[in-house]
């Protein structure tokens, strides 16, 4: 007999850097646990590029599971240069990972669509450390207690809590599920660390974790009299990256460039948003006078032109479109992040 499957969810990774708007680069991927939690909830995913479809021939059984059981997604990326395009505040390879849960969405424009994050974009606040079941408190005070919180907003039981003393800031945690654990003072999070309890374990860019209590909630619920059933309408989820803004500068290293008189870089607006110097008896550099965005596909367009007079078109083209910088390299000057761009 064949299964009929309700669709009942649409999640969407969509970033500011890619012309179409979605992450195409992200890849999916789940535990063994999850994948048995999949057959017994009679769950399939359907990937595309840029994020999946949810399905199941059984909905009424998103209610009835666990919330200590959420089905867990991990995301990686086969473009290693995201890092470079992409604004991840706080975010570090090798110690921390990017962390997505449901019970948290935020509804956007419909009753439908939700985004797994509190802010815009992704941000700060989605950055979990890693912990293998050891780490410190941020700015710890020994006259202050702690308390210790599952994504759920469940307490960790104390038993699962140990230290190395009342006064040290030193946590070990253990014997609890892989997932969340949030670090509170009071009503103030000082702590967001994703425990993995295994010695080995290949950390993902990012994990999504989906309680599927909280997703029968956001899937819109139809009595379908006439039939005596109830409809499904799918809830769409969607995590918003950011792309990341840079300083750009030319560099005019050809002895070409010294016979002009006065070179200059508009844009298609015709505005002089550069500013240039002589760095030494050859090399002339233009620098942007603000960050601009890196793009796959950029509409503006920029010109290296001589003798440029605002409201006229008196200047000579000597580069008509003028190369944009790689995501590839980028070069950190303080605390801000350039483009080199050499021609």
């Amino acid at each position: 007999m064949n299964q009929s499957f309700s669709h009942i969810l649409t999640m969407t990774f969509k970033h500011n850097y890619f012309e179409d708007g979605f992450f195409r680069m992200l890849e999916l991927s789940s535990s063994e646990d999850t994948q048995k939690l999949m057959r017994d909830l009679e769950i399939i995913i359907k990937p595309f590029q840029g994020g999946f479809h949810l399905l199941t021939s059984k909905p009424e059984l998103l209610a009835l599971n666990s919330d200590n059981d959420p089905l867990q997604f991990y995301l990686n990326c086969r473009d290693p240069n995201y890092i470079n395009y992409t604004a991840l505040p706080a975010y570090k390879p090798s110690d921390s990972l990017i962390y997505f849960n449901n019970l948290e969405a935020v509804p956007i424009d419909t009753d439908r669509e939700w985004r797994l994050h509190i802010e815009d974009y992704v941000g700060e606040p989605d950055m979990f450390r890693l912990s293998n079941g050891q780490f410190r408190i941020n700015q710890f005070d020994a006259n202050k207690t702690y308390v210790f919180k599952h994504a759920t907003e469940d307490h960790i039981p104390d038993q699962s809590i140990s230290k190395e003393s009342t006064d040290s800031d030193q946590i070990t945690i253990s014997n609890i599920p892989q997932g969340a654990v949030r670090v509170f003072e009071g009503d103030r999070l000082v702590n967001s660390v994703y425990y993995y309890p295994k010695a080995v374990w290949k950390k993902p860019l990012g994990t999504i974790e989906i309680f599927t209590k909280a997703l029968s909630l956001h899937c819109k619920i139809k009595e379908n009299i006439e039939e005596d059933k109830i409809d499904f309408i799918k809830a769409d989820y969607t995590i918003n990256f950011n792309n990341r803004e840079t300083i750009w500068k030319y560099f005019l290293i050809s002895k070409e460039y010294l016979k002009f008189n006065n070179l200059t870089i508009i844009n298609s607006a015709r505005e002089q948003i550069f500013e240039s110097e002589w760095v030494d008896a050859k090399t002339l550099v233009f620098t942007s006078k603000y960050k601009h965005p890196l793009l796959e596909h950029s509409s503006d367009h920029f010109q290296l032109v001589d003798n440029f007079k605002p409201g006229q078109r008196s200047e000579t083209v000597i580069i008509k479109h003028l190369p944009k910088p790689s995501p590839e390299q980028l070069f950190r000057n303080d605390e801000t992040l350039h483009s080199h761009i050499y021609i």
